[in-house]
């Protein structure tokens, strides 16, 4: 399924500043609309139904809440730093190699003495070059993007193994990042406040700004934005230096979280992702790429895989749950989007 079937499709009017997208206006009846739109979050309800009747003496508690909730910040991150290159209409396969990679740099120079607030500048910069870097290779060299973002996220790999040798870093993490990523406010771990944030700003920026409306329209078609006037190289470029910016978020809360820095902890994230980010975008505002989808998607996912830890079933079901949600989400979203072309016709 290519970006532009799947996440982007925006009317003439979003190019035109209206703020509108033919995904807000179906048309048929409502049970389409509603099974269109929110059809991933009655799948949840049904997960969470039918575990706390299979387990009702570990599921629905609060620990389990707790837990499910506090793991998945730096997954959601992650999710989004996948996300803001695909609304644009390209990947980024570095995602993950680089959040492994903040977190194995940020341990190696704190366990060399660097002061905290000089190695978290350090990442912030090195994560944004890196990302200017992939924006280069892809808007300015015309290299494809799945090509070029493998490349620079296989390097990192090689970095990861040069600074860790293999090994667990854990020395001198400083108390700030362990205080800021463990720390909470009425039984919730701050980075959850932290994703909230930063989804709402994504959220009003992608669809309540002209700045949101032209990266859609560029990730619907390079060639049609561009001659409409917008300027599609600037938004591509911009799309993997944002990205970046996620990623790093997301590997010093992982660091913080787990408490050390793991040479192989990285490529797990990226799978995943770019499944909340596609499964993401059969719901809430089906077809389009889109935050609240993905973290939706986010937490189904971690919901399923928890039920079926708590089962005693096996670490092989996490990747085929995922696999199935999604297949399942995008078979309804393609089988409502026909049924409503029936009723049109």
């Amino acid at each position: 399924m290519s970006v532009e079937e799947q996440g982007q499709s925006p009317d003439p009017s979003a190019e035109a500043g209206t703020g509108r997208f033919s995904a807000w206006m179906p048309s048929g009846g409502t049970t389409l609309v509603i099974l269109e739109r929110f059809g991933l979050l009655l799948l949840l309800f049904a997960i969470i139904v039918a575990f706390s009747v299979a387990l009702p003496d570990s599921f629905p508690t609060d620990q389990t809440l707790t837990a499910i909730v506090s793991s998945q910040p730096a997954a959601i991150f992650a999710a989004f730093a996948v996300l803001v290159p695909l609304i644009a209409g390209e990947f980024d396969l570095s995602v993950g190699f680089g959040l492994g990679f903040t977190s194995v740099f940020f341990a190696w120079l704190m366990g060399n003495e660097i002061t905290f607030a000089l190695a978290l500048l350090i990442v912030v910069v090195i994560g944004l070059m890196i990302g200017a870097v992939n924006g280069w290779l892809v808007v300015h060299l015309g290299m494809n993007s799945f090509i070029a973002t493998l490349g620079s996220g296989t390097i990192l790999s090689g970095l990861i193994l040069y600074f860790t040798n293999g090994q667990i870093l854990s020395e001198n993490l400083p108390q700030g990042l362990l205080d800021a990523t463990r720390t909470e406010v009425v039984g919730i771990v701050l980075p959850v406040f932290y994703v909230v944030a930063v989804g709402l700003f994504m959220w009003y920026v992608l669809e309540h700004t002209p700045l949101g409306r032209r990266m859609y329209a560029t990730g619907a078609g390079v060639e049609a934005a561009r001659l409409t006037g917008i300027n599609t190289q600037r938004l591509r470029f911009f799309s993997f230096v944002a990205g970046s910016m996620l990623w790093v978020i997301a590997g010093l809360i992982n660091t913080g979280r787990i408490g050390a820095a793991y040479p192989d902890i990285g490529p797990s994230f990226l799978l995943p992702a770019f499944a909340a980010c596609f499964l993401g975008a059969t719901a809430i505002k089906p077809r389009y790429f889109n935050v609240w989808g993905t973290v939706a998607a986010s937490i189904l996912v971690v919901v399923g895989v928890t039920g079926f830890q708590q089962a005693g079933v096996k670490e092989w079901i996490e990747p085929v749950f995922t696999g199935m949600v999604l297949l399942l989400a995008v078979a309804i979203s393609v089988r409502t989007s026909v049924l409503r072309a029936r009723l049109h016709d």
